[in-house]
């Protein structure tokens, strides 16, 4: 089952029965979790065959934004011992400072062995207004000019980075999208706002029974211990309902 698509879930009246792959095997099951996009798993795997005013809600969500990820591979002397891990606001305009920012760390401060001897690792994570991604022609000169705008900002961390740099790879909002199937390489699954957090959130009980939700599409939210959190609730959940 590892690596399998998953076509449809298959229902029985309002109740799941398990799940059909793309290949056609069929895999019974009175009992579902989804931790893929919400609406992957309302209209794609299941039509959009839920009450209305559920429907509604979720086609009225929004996404969070996207990324673009940078990982560099740096050698010869450079000097990385004074770049801190953490955010590092570029914006030359005051009204644009939550918008443009760099998230930095060097994981090989901590743990040398990631890299080679004497070879670091630098990861860049760089917020992208959802418009700047919304309509691109061509995702290949999208990666190339932001690689090259990214490793041009971070040279105003890191004097002359582009001379140490021995391996570049980096990641669009396409590549996360092709990765997880999240729609346009949502990063957060939904958006963090204040009418999509906490009890505004979708609910990890669904309209069908025994189709549960758990991961960022769903409560508590985003982030490694939110979805952390949401795996331990749903499990609870999930226990008590079948006892």
């Amino acid at each position: 089952m590892l690596s399998s698509i998953a076509k449809k879930i298959l229902l029985n009246g309002n109740s799941v029965k398990g799940i059909k792959l793309q290949d056609g095997k069929e895999i019974p099951s009175g009992l579902v979790v989804s931790n893929i996009d919400a609406r992957q798993t309302f209209f794609d795997l299941l039509e959009g065959k839920l009450d209305p005013p559920f429907v509604k809600k979720v086609e009225g969500m929004r996404e969070s934004c996207s990324f673009f990820l940078l990982y560099l591979g740096v050698g010869g002397e450079i000097d990385l011992s004074k770049l801190k891990r953490g955010f590092y606001h570029t914006a030359t305009d005051a009204s644009t400072m939550g918008k443009e920012w760099l998230y930095i760390s060097v994981p090989t401060k901590i743990c040398p062995t990631l890299a080679p001897s004497n070879k670091q690792i630098i990861s860049v994570v760089v917020y992208l207004n959802k418009v700047t991604y919304k309509n691109v022609p061509d995702w290949k000169f999208f990666k190339e000019s932001m690689t090259l705008s990214t490793i041009n900002r971070l040279e105003l961390y890191i004097p002359d980075l582009k001379k140490y740099i021995e391996v570049i790879e980096s990641a669009t909002p396409k590549t996360l999208e092709r990765y997880t199937s999240n729609t346009n390489g949502a990063a957060y699954g939904w958006e963090v706002s204040v009418d999509q957090m906490w009890e505004n959130r979708l609910p990890q009980k669904t309209p069908i029974e025994n189709l549960y939700l758990t991961g960022h599409w769903t409560k508590p939210g985003p982030g490694i211990c939110a979805v952390v959190s949401s795996g331990w609730s749903v499990a609870n959940l999930i226990m008590e309902n079948w006892r």
